[in-house]
């Protein structure tokens, strides 16, 4: 499943994901610019009215995944999976170890391909922006 709403559909739960979520979160959770020019984040005296529903949104959020939690409790996990998952601990735990000067590089040179190809794409492929999928 690739979200929650998904997730609350398949399962036909009654609670369904509040479709002004995306909204509220990037209202609330994402900086702005205040007047000043100081990167700000909204919180509830910019928009009462706002921040209730994002409390509400968030509530609802925490309901539906619960239920789900409750439903899939009831299924039996394979070993494979939970040796997957040991595995997938060990490693976010220990970390892994990154050349940051190669990735540095990898970028660098990322982005200067793509100065020199990306007018070659524009012209061969007729696109604004032929990175895009479409």
């Amino acid at each position: 499943m690739s979200s929650l709403e998904d997730m609350g559909k398949l399962l036909r739960l009654k609670e369904k994901k509040m479709s002004e979520g995306k909204d509220l979160i990037k209202y609330f959770c994402t900086l702005h610019q205040d007047k000043h020019g100081n990167l700000l984040f909204h919180d509830k005296s910019d928009n009462p009215k706002a921040w209730k529903k994002f409390i509400e949104y968030n509530r609802r959020d925490v309901e539906v995944e619960l239920k789900i939690q409750h439903y899939l409790s009831q299924i039996p996990i394979p070993d494979f999976i939970w040796d997957e998952f040991y595995i997938d601990q060990r490693i976010n735990d220990r970390g892994i170890l990154i050349d940051t000067d190669y990735a540095v590089k990898a970028l660098e040179l990322d982005s200067n391909v793509k100065k020199e190809l990306y007018p070659k794409l524009i012209e061969l492929t007729n696109l604004d922006n032929p990175n895009s999928p479409a």
